[in-house]
C-alpha cells in the first residue's frame, strides 16, 4: 500500500495551481483578482473531477473550487495557495534542520516538558503485572520501555507504531485539553507528528493515548494539528 502524505500532496496540489494561475496570466485570460478566483475555483473542479491529487485533500479541493466562485469579490484564493505553498515548504526545512533520529526529537520534547514541570519519562518502566499506571497528581507524559526498544540503530521505527501515553491529575475538561495541546505541541515543534487520538476519563483524571509512526507518517490519516 502506497502511504500518502497530506504535507506533499498540499503543497504539490499548491503549487500545481499557482503554475496553472500563472500559465493563464501569461496568455492574457487573468485580468484581476476576481478573474484570478473564478480560474482557480474551476481549476480545483477539474482537478477533484479528473482526481488529478490523491483524496486525502479532496476537502481543502472543494473549499477551493466553493470559495472561488461563492465568495469572488472578495476573496483571494491565490494567497491562500501562496500561503499554503510557503508554509509547508518552510516546515520541510525546518524538521530538516532537526535531529534525524526520532528517538532523539522525542527526548528533546520531553526534556522541554520537563521545565513545564511536566514528569516525562521516555522508556518508562513498570511490572505491569500489578496493573496499569495510576494517577498520581502529576502531569504525566511517557512512552513505555518496550516501545523505546522498537527504534533501531539509526533512531527510526521499521515497521511498528508506538504509543505515547498522557496521565494528568483531577481537572476541568478545558484544562485536560490545553495540557494535552501542550505535549502535541512540544512534539510537534521538535519533529514528531501524534495520530489516533483516544481519551478516557478515570476519576477526574483525564487520560490521552497517541500514536507515533515511522517517518511521521500514518497510512490515509491525518496528524493531530498543534495549536
Amino acid at each position: 500500500m502506497t502511504t500518502i502524505n497530506y504535507s506533499d500532496a498540499i503543497s504539490h496540489c499548491a503549487f500545481c495551481g499557482l503554475v496553472a494561475l500563472s500559465t493563464a496570466r501569461q496568455d492574457n485570460k487573468i485580468k484581476n483578482r476576481i478573474a484570478a478566483n473564478k480560474f482557480l475555483s474551476n481549476w480545483a473542479h477539474r482537478a477533484i473531477k479528473e482526481r488529478r491529487f490523491p483524496s486525502i485533500i479532496t476537502p481543502e479541493l472543494t473549499s477551493i473550487a466553493a470559495t472561488g466562485h461563492r465568495n469572488a469579490v472578495v476573496a483571494n484564493v491565490e494567497r491562500v495557495l501562496q500561503n499554503i505553498w510557503n508554509g509547508f515548504n518552510s516546515e520541510e526545512k525546518r524538521i530538516d534542520n532537526l535531529p534525524q533520529k526520532m528517538n532523539d526529537r522525542i527526548s528533546n520534547a520531553f526534556n522541554e516538558l520537563k521545565i513545564s514541570d511536566w514528569s516525562a519519562t521516555y522508556a518508562y518502566e513498570q511490572d505491569w503485572s500489578k496493573g496499569g499506571f495510576k494517577p498520581n497528581g502529576l502531569k504525566n507524559v511517557f512512552i513505555i520501555k518496550d516501545h523505546a526498544e522498537l527504534f533501531d540503530k539509526n533512531g527510526q521505527l521499521s515497521d511498528n507504531f508506538i504509543h505515547v501515553f498522557i496521565v494528568l491529575p483531577p481537572t476541568s475538561n478545558k484544562e485536560a485539553t490545553k495540557l494535552k495541546m501542550e505535549v502535541v505541541d512540544a512534539l510537534y515543534k521538535h519533529g514528531i507528528l501524534v495520530y489516533s487520538p483516544q481519551t478516557c476519563i478515570h476519576e477526574r483524571c483525564h487520560q490521552y493515548l497517541f500514536e507515533i509512526w515511522p517517518f511521521n507518517k500514518k497510512p490515509n490519516e491525518l496528524p493531530v494539528r498543534p495549536s
